[in-house]
C-alpha cells in the first residue's frame, strides 16, 4: 500500500520520481543577463523616446505585457513537456509489466 508521504500509481511506479534537467550555473547567468539587458535596453529606449508620455506608457504597457507573456509560455511549454515524458513513463512500465507477467516459453528439446 502507497503511503501519502511517498505516492505511487495503479502500477507501483512512484509518482514524485521526475527526470530534470539540471542547467549550469553559467547557463543560468547567461539567460538572467540576457533577459535582463534585453528588457532594460527596451525600457531605456522607450523611456528616451521623442515623443509625448501617453504614447511611452502604451508602450512600456506594451513591453510588460510581452514580458508576463513569454514567461507564461515558457512554462506552458515546460509542463506539456513534462507531462509528456510522465506519459511515457507510465506506457514504458505497463509494457514492462505486461512482458514480465508472461510466462517464458519451455525451453527447446533437445534431439539426442
Amino acid at each position: 500500500m502507497a503511503s501519502l508521504a511517498n505516492p505511487t500509481d495503479h502500477l507501483g511506479m512512484d509518482i514524485n520520481t521526475a527526470t530534470q534537467t539540471v542547467h549550469s550555473p553559467a547557463f543560468v547567468a547567461q539567460t538572467w543577463i540576457a533577459f535582463g539587458s534585453s528588457f532594460g535596453a527596451t525600457l531605456m529606449g522607450i523611456f528616451y523616446l521623442d515623443v509625448d508620455p501617453w504614447p511611452r506608457a502604451f508602450l512600456a504597457m506594451g513591453l510588460a505585457m510581452t514580458v508576463s507573456s513569454s514567461f507564461t509560455l515558457a512554462k506552458s511549454i515546460r509542463d506539456v513537456h513534462e507531462a509528456n515524458q510522465f506519459v511515457k513513463r507510465v506506457d514504458n512500465a505497463r509494457v514492462e509489466k505486461m512482458l514480465s507477467d508472461r510466462e517464458p516459453p519451455p525451453p527447446p528439446e533437445s534431439l539426442v
